[in-house]
């Protein structure tokens, strides 16, 4: 079968994933139909691979931009390569193997269900979230750790990209779940997740940004919030988690790199909130606080 895909791989040290990612985005616009990064170990010695699926076949010129870039930052070469849609199908598989977080495990719809207590069916798709990252395992380590002695009423995941969070708490606890997104994509994605897993009368999504939704604020206050964000927004968003989060309960942040986390921990112990927990996984930060 002719080539329908192109791929183009490169392996960064781990604190250039970021540049490497905004490179490979910024290079491949307009013929990029995924990108895509995940730790290789060991751990000692964490390299990104950062792969961006192409519609047509790379210019010269786009390669040696690539190259160039790669000999400037001590990156491995990138490779690029042809690949049929059954390549592209292995591939993307292949990258997404079981996670398995404590109770946890999420796992492609091409691989036999996991034995554990809560085992949760997501495919990659253009929402974040599948399980891999270091910041959703450190929200589900955290959510883990809650449910040997927390019973949280009505739960919100904030940011819900595929609605792992959403689904995990729902599986945990009997109560509310309410999830939203800035992106009506990410919530059509998790909603239909959702279904997929049996959880589609379990949860209510909801698209917005913030708190801005009226639905989300009616059904404040929330026993347990989760925001797998990143640091500016969580920020931004500090005071209005704050209100909308009951007293004794808890909040589970992360999207956090380790040069961000002080910022943000002092924006929400300027609202009150005491930090009770911190975990890094891979290069990512998740902190558990508590409202007093």
């Amino acid at each position: 079968m002719a080539p329908q895909l192109w791929s183009v791989v490169l392996r960064v040290p781990m604190p250039d994933r970021a540049a490497a990612e905004l490179m490979l985005d910024t290079e491949t616009s307009g013929q990029v139909l995924a990108l895509s990064s995940f730790a290789e170990p060991p751990a000692r010695s964490i390299r990104w691979v950062i792969e961006a699926l192409l519609e047509e076949p790379p210019s010269a010129e786009m390669q040696e931009r690539i190259r160039r870039w790669c000999r400037d930052h001590g990156a491995e070469e990138a490779a690029c390569v042809a690949l049929t849609s059954e390549d592209w199908v292995v591939r993307s598989q292949a990258l997404n193997p079981a996670v398995h977080v404590g109770r946890y495990a999420i796992h492609g719809s091409h691989l036999a269900r996991p034995s554990a207590r809560v085992a949760l069916t997501i495919d990659a798709s253009n929402a974040f979230g599948t399980g891999n990252h270091g910041s959703t395992r450190g929200c589900l380590t955290a959510l883990d750790r809650l449910a040997r002695n927390a019973r949280p009423r009505r739960v919100l995941d904030l940011g819900c990209g595929t609605g792992i969070l959403a689904m995990a708490a729902a599986r945990t606890w009997p109560g509310t779940v309410v999830a939203s997104d800035i992106d009506r994509v990410a919530v059509a994605i998790a909603a239909t997740n959702a279904r997929r897993n049996g959880l589609g009368r379990r949860i209510r999504f909801i698209a917005g940004a913030g708190f801005r939704p009226p639905a989300l604020r009616g059904s404040a206050p929330y026993d347990l919030v989760l925001a797998n964000i990143l640091a500016r927004p969580l920020i931004r968003l500090a005071p209005a988690i704050r209100r909308h989060l009951a007293r004794g309960g808890r909040l589970v942040l992360s999207g956090l790199l380790p040069e961000h986390t002080t910022w943000v921990e002092t924006a929400f112990r300027r609202q009150g909130l005491v930090v009770v927990e911190r975990r890094t996984i891979a290069e990512w930060r998740t902190l558990l606080l508590r409202r007093p």
